[in-house]
């Protein structure tokens, strides 16, 4: 294989995995919290992006007020819009803006079966196709300290379909974890392990985490998280 290409996919896995975020000051900080103390021992905390924001966005504006089993199966069908890989016949790759406005509203409202979200998808896939937007710009523009996350969820804001919630889950994919995303299952988790079982309001949510700064949102996703299988399987493994 050329040097070139391993080097793109060097570098493109090293974005998927977040392998240069620097989390040093995050588990810092989690080293005397009574939660997540545990998070540093076992080393998680990043997460897994595609390389492309085009392609996060689309992921985005597919789960949308939706709940994730029907999320999921619309990405799916979205996604054989895209190429068949040589040596899987049976698996795409992900769809380039111009591949879906190719398979047009039909396709997306009768086999994704998106709903409403075509249109927000079409617009989303024309803007980038004719160059008026480029997600792809993002991450160099999230790692300039002047440019504020304010500034980036509002660039997010401005694409239609993306709400506050899905911009500041979003922004964490650029290593922005200063905004909440607060969606049903934040809500829900808020309301059993700090609420005493009364679904709290979004200001209540924003007083829970605010101590965590710079990386709240992460803080409550993994906080989250810790409760699932998955955790206490590595847990368990990490002694």
């Amino acid at each position: 294989m050329d040097d070139a290409v391993v080097d793109q996919i060097i570098a493109r896995l090293r974005i998927t995995l977040g392998l240069d975020l620097d989390l040093s000051g995050f588990y810092e900080m989690c080293q005397d919290d009574d939660t997540l103390s545990i998070v540093p021992k076992i080393g998680v905390g990043r997460m897994i992006r595609s390389a492309s924001m085009t392609e996060n966005i689309l992921k985005a504006l597919c789960s949308t007020n939706v709940n994730w089993t029907q999320a999921v199966k619309m990405i799916n069908r979205l996604c054989q819009l895209g190429p068949n890989l040589t040596h899987f016949r049976n698996l795409s790759a992900w769809p380039t803006p111009r591949e879906i406005l190719r398979g047009g509203k039909k396709y997306l409202s009768g086999v994704c079966r998106l709903g409403y979200r075509c249109d927000s998808i079409l617009k989303f896939c024309d803007d980038v196709a004719g160059g008026k937007l480029d997600p792809e710009s993002f991450d160099l523009l999230a790692a300039d300290p002047a440019v504020s996350s304010d500034d980036l969820v509002k660039i997010l804001r401005e694409i239609d379909g993306i709400g506050p919630t899905s911009a500041n889950y979003l922004i964490g994919f650029l290593g922005r974890h200063d905004r909440l995303a607060i969606d049903s299952a934040t809500y829900a988790h808020v309301a059993e392990h700090h609420t005493g079982g009364k679904k709290p309001t979004a200001k209540k949510i924003e007083r829970i985490y605010a101590r965590y700064g710079k990386w709240k949102n992460k803080a409550a996703w993994l906080e989250n998280w810790l409760t699932w299988s998955t955790a206490r399987g590595l847990i368990e493994e990490g002694g």
